[in-house]
């Protein structure tokens, strides 16, 4: 297994467990729906039920950033790249 894939491997689950922990977090504090799948969006809607988690979408950024690399290895890979 190459690189590339090894790291498509950590980023995704990462992304997706921050993901459904932030929308846990959200339901749990009364949101009636939770819409999106960008964590740092996410982390600032949990902002308005407790501001220490503004400081989380500033780092959320980094699994956005996994995301993008993620769709463009998918493209690679069904293009044939």
């Amino acid at each position: 297994m190459n690189e590339a894939a090894r790291w498509n491997l950590a980023c995704f689950p990462s992304q997706q467990a921050a993901e459904k922990a932030l929308e846990a977090y959200l339901y749990a504090h009364g949101a009636e729906s939770v819409w999106g799948h960008s964590v740092a969006d996410l982390c600032r809607d949990a902002d308005a039920h407790d501001e220490r988690s503004a400081v989380l979408g500033t780092e959320a950024a980094a699994l956005g950033l996994c995301s993008a690399v993620i769709a463009q290895g998918a493209q690679a890979i069904g293009s044939g790249s």
